[in-house]
């Protein structure tokens, strides 16, 4: 009994987890203006701008996710196949204090800001054999079997305030697999008192090692913080915060019960000339949230004549496509030492403020076509 008291504890910790994670789509509803999913929440503007043929596939495996069972069925026979290679799995065994979670291409750039050596750390990919390798048999059996218990909670409709939550739940159990597999990884770091240490604010996996780990959960800011979320499972402990502002450490205080150490950090961007060129250049650093609002700045922008324009695309969503029709642009995935950079709320615009660089934000309460004024103003003024 103890211990399916325990399978049960651990199958809701995930539960919890996703819950918040659907509060934060339906939080980022108000920041679209195009796309709103009738059947169920799964960060919608990341959908809306995926190309058709990505857009349709994912509406039909969601689809089959959110209407049928085929979900739980995967689940039981992959984790067998889990079960039975990671038997010709080498174990990792860490004698590092430090363990870094990387979720995106630029956590290792987070990480880097780190006041810690090499020598105390060691990096771990989100993904499923990269997991394994940190857990033993025993731990593999549990965590498959939190899963199932998860997977029938959410066939049973279990914690729903409604049947597109319901829906919403077995949308999101896509990485439920994958996410057992953490909760187990932080659940042994607890025992050897190893720091997790995420790049993330309150996304899942942060709830799961805030809950289970408090004194081992550890966050570096990667982004801004938005403050006005209303999850509907509180967070639990942060030992250590790293941030580059005070005001960002009063966003994390309204999610978190404790938040133990705080630590202020600085940017390391280094940004990358641009060959001399007649006219001026801008860099948009874009975001799919912003999409629509962006589009109609470079509508305005581009007839200027005075730009050469290029964008910095998010790197984890597809969205290139959506700027087919301006031919002049020019994609980067470098931080460009720009004349100007326009965002409309990325984080990077805070970087590119502290290095004296001109920065338009597009979130503020004017138009386009003062937005553009007043750029076109802070270069004739040099």
């Amino acid at each position: 009994m103890k211990l399916l008291a325990s399978i049960n504890r651990y199958a809701f910790n995930i539960i919890e987890s996703y819950i918040n994670e659907i509060d934060n789509d339906i939080a980022s509803i108000d920041l679209t203006s195009s796309y709103y999913n009738k059947l169920f929440f799964f960060k919608n503007y990341k959908v809306n701008n995926l190309p058709k043929l990505k857009k349709m596939a994912f509406v039909i495996v969601s689809s089959l996710m959110a209407f049928t069972p085929l979900f739980f069925v995967f689940c039981f026979f992959y984790f067998i196949f889990l079960t039975i290679v990671s038997v010709f799995f080498v174990r990792v065994r860490t004698n590092k204090l430090n363990m870094c979670l990387v979720t995106g291409s630029s956590s290792e750039y987070n990480f880097s800001l780190l006041p810690l050596g090499n020598e105390n750390l060691v990096l771990v990919q989100y993904k499923n054999y990269d997991l394994l390798k940190y857990l033993g048999f025993i731990d593999i059996l549990k965590a498959a079997t939190v899963c199932l218990f998860f997977n029938i909670r959410i066939l049973l409709n279990v914690k729903c305030s409604s049947t597109k939550i319901s829906r919403s739940l077995r949308v999101h159990a896509l990485d439920s697999i994958k996410l057992c597999l953490f909760q187990r990884v932080v659940i042994n770091c607890c025992k050897s008192r190893i720091n997790i240490y995420l790049d993330s604010h309150y996304e899942r996996w942060n709830y799961i090692a805030s809950k289970i780990a408090p004194l081992q959960h550890c966050i570096i800011q990667h982004g801004f913080v938005r403050k006005d979320i209303p999850f509907k499972h509180s967070f639990g402990g942060v030992a250590q915060l790293f941030v580059y502002d005070s005001c960002f450490f009063k966003s994390f205080n309204a999610y978190y019960y404790e938040i133990n150490n705080v630590f202020y950090i600085k940017s390391r961007l280094v940004l990358v000339p641009i060959a001399k060129r007649s006219r001026f250049t801008l860099m948009l650093a874009s975001s799919p949230v912003s999409i629509e609002i962006e589009l109609r700045f470079l509508e305005f922008i581009t007839k200027s004549d005075i730009f050469d324009v290029y964008v910095k695309l998010h790197p984890l969503h597809d969205y290139k496509h959506r700027f087919n029709n301006y031919n002049s642009l020019s994609f980067t995935n470098d931080y460009l030492d720009s004349d100007v950079l326009v965002t409309f709320n990325s984080f990077l615009g805070f970087e590119y403020q502290s290095l004296g660089k001109f920065v338009t934000w597009l979130n503020d309460d004017c138009s386009i076509e003062e937005h553009v004024r007043r750029i076109c103003c802070s270069i004739e003024k040099g």
